[in-house]
């Protein structure tokens, strides 16, 4: 193919550089804004091209040399080469793009804040799942890129928590001593996938296995493992992914994890959502608390988790949780019984059912919703205009989803604050968390 000079303009919401070939809009992994570059087109469709990286010709500024031997393969950190400082400024970008493609936000009005770095940029990640694969004669863990189907093997990961690595190279040299097999389609026998969370020092596993489930010898040789404070395992044999949804089996250890948050702890069930940059929880919930105003006395919380967010508020405030999943509101229950906070109360069920419910029947001060890619359902937003709530606090890592929601509320609300935070340092992942107040 031939090669074209490029001048990059730009970053997109993926962290490819953009530039223009011939008019035409053209992505180029690894390019930064205000370099000139030398690319191949790759792909070339009726709106647009993309490119491969061939030579920077002329660097930006901001350009680093990329700590991970994986970065010209991986996705998973697609904005490495760039230096930090620039990339909370990105991060703060994708949010304002956003928001102008989307509303009629007069973003002069609005105190939009600096994107809040990370405490860790290296070794964040602690919570990871992978899956378990069979590469160079070994029984490894590793994820297919969806772009060049590249095998990028994860037990040197620079942004997982050192005890993770760790663990993948004990558990593949166990493995390889036990003659493990990774799964086979044909057989439906194997490992499948591991997912491993880390609590302060230790860790707790779950395997995805076939129907032979985890061998006997297998665990004990886990089991030697110091640092592995339980082991648990789920059989799924289906095309699909989606593994939470199964029975988990205890083998090894203790049933719920202690979390510890703000100086209170927290008991976690396998199955209840963790974060996966536990050094940034202090962070979110110090924002949140910041933006509510003393006025709030009851707030409705949606998609709670198991509670870790309400449970650290002022105690004067009335707190109702509410998520879809049944497990993390078991675990809220009892964090909330063992912290001996009388003033939050959790509930599991349909959110747009009990959302409707709950404000038919109570008059909340606030709203807390954290949102995912989706955004906030219809009848949640309909909740909240109907209901008068004069605070919404909103928490979501996708500011497209959020940017929607804003221009579905622009009339009934204003957009006060909106506060990044950088929880996935090299990703072009940010938190969006922002305030929006009733209209008089």
């Amino acid at each position: 193919m031939k090669e074209t000079n490029l001048e990059i303009k730009k970053l997109g919401i993926n962290g490819e550089g953009i530039g223009y070939i011939n008019r035409k809009i053209t992505f180029v992994k690894g390019a930064l804004p205000q370099e000139e570059v030398s690319v191949e087109v790759t792909n070339d469709t009726r709106s647009f091209k993309e490119a491969k990286l061939i030579k920077v010709l002329k660097k930006s500024e901001h350009r680093v040399q990329a700590p991970c031997f994986q970065q010209n393969h991986c996705l998973g950190c697609p904005i490495m080469h760039m230096s930090y400082d620039q990339q909370l400024y990105f991060k703060k970008d994708i949010i304002r793009d956003s928001l102008r493609h989307y509303t009629k936000l007069d973003l002069r009005r609005v105190d939009f804040r600096r994107c809040l770095p990370s405490l860790k940029q290296e070794g964040y990640r602690d919570c990871v799942h992978l899956p378990i694969v069979r590469f160079n004669q070994k029984v490894t863990f590793g994820i297919y890129q969806r772009e060049t189907k590249y095998l990028t093997i994860m037990n040197r990961c620079g942004v997982q928590n050192p005890l993770i690595n760790r663990c993948l190279n004990d558990l593949e040299a166990i493995f390889e001593e036990n003659r493990v097999r990774s799964y086979s389609e044909e057989t439906r026998t194997g490992l499948r996938f591991l997912t491993v969370r880390v609590f302060e020092e230790k860790a707790q596993l779950v395997f995805v296995t076939g129907r032979d489930r985890l061998d006997n010898k297998l665990i004990e040789a886990i089991e030697k493992l110091d640092y592995v404070h339980s082991i648990y395992y789920t059989i799924n044999t289906n095309k699909g992914q989606e593994f939470s949804h199964g029975h988990y089996e205890k083998v090894s250890g203790a049933t719920r994890q202690e979390f510890m948050l703000e100086g209170k702890k927290f008991i976690i069930s396998p199955k209840s959502e963790y974060p996966i940059n536990t050094s940034m929880v202090p962070t979110v919930i110090q924002t949140v608390k910041s933006l509510l105003s003393k006025e709030v006395k009851s707030l409705l919380e949606i998609n709670c988790s198991m509670g870790w967010l309400g449970m650290n508020l002022d105690d004067a405030i009335e707190v109702k949780g509410i998520d879809f999943d049944r497990v993390n509101i078991e675990d809220a229950k009892l964090n909330a019984k063992f912290l001996k906070k009388e003033n939050c109360s959790y509930e599991s069920g349909k959110l747009e059912e009990l959302t409707k419910q709950l404000t038919k029947n109570k008059k909340f001060d606030a709203f807390i919703v954290h949102s995912n890619k989706l955004g906030m359902r219809k009848t949640i937003k309909e909740s909240l205009v109907k209901g008068k709530i004069k605070e919404l606090i909103y928490l979501s890592s996708s500011p497209s989803s959020f940017a929607k929601d804003v221009s579905d509320l622009e009339n009934n609300y204003q957009v006060e604050s909106i506060v990044p935070i950088d929880m996935l340092p090299h990703s072009q992942n940010v938190l969006v968390v922002a305030k929006l107040r009733l209209k008089k």
